[in-house]
């Protein structure tokens, strides 16, 4: 036997602080010899405030986790086990998706679960229909995305981003207005909060929590920097992929500045030969009288977005209003 699953419960806190002290876990699996560093780590601090203090601690666990490591160690040795998967499910969903399945003919659970979550999460806290322009900003994320890679020299920067990470993006999008329903001051704090200890982000690693967490943090006010607190204790690949991925949310954000999900109807980057120069198209839509919409505050905020997304992608960024293109297709973001 070289690999087992563990359903969530003892094991995800353990996972919890691997994936932030360690950097050697991929799609929750961890090792055997991951799990013996972090019983190394865990035996090491002295006092329960020591343990408490190790990033991503559940506080709840923080009396029974060495126990309960020191057990799971026991069973992998016993087992001879190389690796473990860390089921973001508990027994309770096995126990309720097992029931539908025979007493509802045809049942299937959702194909999408991660997807769905994070639906679930915007739906929720979406006190003043902000979720309608979140939505519009996440296609206009995939459309700028999308132009950059065609031009004729794309940024090396995007090659980090793959598919995986795209849809974390656009989930960091959908949710980064969730922090309202608390207050408007500090919302972006608020949705930092809100994403980190929600139990209804299935599917997710804990990793990609914190992604979405810091994404939602830093989609206002102040850019991240791997000198920061919050990020300082991220692996460097993380730590560039949350930069990346901030510079284009908050171009994207900006591009509905008034939450009207349709003032922006489309955009497209021009690039020159050489790839230095990036010209960003935006395109307004047209009200239902047929008047184009007026897109002067929404060009004004993403001018205030373009030094940092400058310094990330290392192009020479402007923006421009583009023609009107009345019955346009929108283009759908939806990832798996």
């Amino acid at each position: 036997l070289d690999v087992s699953a563990e359903a969530a419960g003892l094991a995800e806190p353990r996972s919890k602080v691997l994936y932030t002290v360690y950097d050697n876990l991929e799609e929750g699996k961890f090792t055997r010899q991951g799990l013996a560093d972090l019983v190394w780590a865990l035996s090491s601090c002295k006092t329960r405030k020591e343990r408490s203090s190790l990033p991503g601690m559940n506080l709840k666990r923080v009396d029974l986790i060495v126990t309960g490591a020191l057990i799971l160690e026991g069973i992998m040795d016993y087992l001879q086990l190389d690796s473990m998967t860390v089921s973001p499910f508990a027994l309770r969903e096995g126990i309720i998706f097992d029931t539908l399945t025979k007493t509802i003919e045809g049942f299937e659970p959702t194909p999408c679960i991660r997807r769905d979550s994070v639906m679930h999460l915007a739906t929720r806290f979406d006190t003043e229909n902000r979720l309608r322009s979140a939505e519009h900003s996440a296609r206009l994320a995939k459309q700028l995305l999308g132009s950059l890679r065609k031009g004729p020299k794309p940024p090396r920067a995007l090659e980090i981003l793959d598919e995986r990470h795209e849809f974390l993006l656009e989930a960091a999008i959908l949710l980064h207005s969730v922090g309202i329903f608390v207050n408007h001051a500090k919302h972006h704090k608020h949705a930092y909060y809100i994403i980190k200890n929600s139990d209804v982000l299935l599917g997710f690693t804990p990793m990609e929590v914190e992604i979405l967490a810091l994404l939602a943090l830093y989609h206002r006010k102040k850019y991240p920097s791997p000198k920061k607190t919050m990020m300082s204790g991220l692996p460097k690949e993380v730590q560039d992929r949350v930069m990346l991925m901030t510079a284009i949310l908050r171009v994207c954000v900006a591009l509905d500045r008034r939450n009207t999900a349709a003032a922006v109807e489309s955009i497209q980057v021009l690039q020159d030969e050489e790839g230095e120069t990036c010209v960003l198209v935006a395109c307004p839509g047209v009200d239902c009288d047929g008047a184009i919409n007026d897109i002067s505050f929404e060009l004004w905020a993403v001018r205030q977005e373009l030094p940092f997304l400058k310094k990330i992608l290392k192009r020479a960024f402007s923006v421009v209003e583009g023609d009107v293109h009345p019955g346009e297709a929108k283009d759908s973001y939806v990832s798996s």
